[in-house]
């Protein structure tokens, strides 16, 4: 069950970063914007890789 909830969480994961990546190339790289949105994938995985630490710990 841990191997599988971090399998989705990982595709989910590449899924987020592919968006933000093409929501990226079409900002310009000095707008405020572009600077958010590489903040907020820093954050999402930041938060992944501790959800999936976390299950792995308490379920693997």
């Amino acid at each position: 069950m841990a191997a599988r909830m971090v399998k989705i969480l990982n595709d989910s994961d590449a899924e987020l970063t592919a968006r933000l990546l093409i929501a990226l190339d079409s900002l310009d790289p000095g707008s405020f914007t572009v600077k958010r949105l590489e903040s907020l994938l820093a954050s999402v995985r930041e938060v992944m890789a501790g959800f999936s630490s976390w299950i792995s710990n308490c379920c693997g």
